[in-house]
């Protein structure tokens, strides 16, 4: 059995970089990544939506309900947040949001 052990005590990772996997795509946003030790938590600084088409950011935005939705519902809200008119199944968000050929988010409400 291996066990790595990774004490809050440690003052600094070794000094390696890492390369994102080839075929990641998005070569001219993502540099070596660099871990970094903080506070117990070990980060790469860098932003998570930095790696994603920022056109999601304008897209429309499907709400899920597993408990209160309705797949015949249009899942689109006033405004990003609004569970009014949620889809029941990520599925349906899914199937609309490829159905627009465009970026588009998928908000999940929490629970069961």
């Amino acid at each position: 059995m291996l066990a790595i052990k990774a004490g809050l005590g440690m003052a600094a990772l070794p000094a390696s970089r890492h390369a994102p996997p080839a075929g990641l795509g998005g070569g001219s946003v993502l540099s070596a990544l660099t871990p970094v030790l903080s506070r117990g938590r070990v980060t790469t600084g860098i932003d998570p939506r930095s790696l994603v088409d920022p056109a999601i950011w304008t897209g429309p935005v499907y709400h899920v309900d597993g408990s209160a939705g309705d797949d015949a519902n249009s899942g689109l809200g006033a405004v990003a947040g609004d569970f009014s008119n949620a889809l029941r199944t990520i599925y349906r968000a899914f199937e609309l949001g490829n159905a627009t050929n465009a970026a588009y988010r998928i908000a999940v409400q929490p629970g069961s």
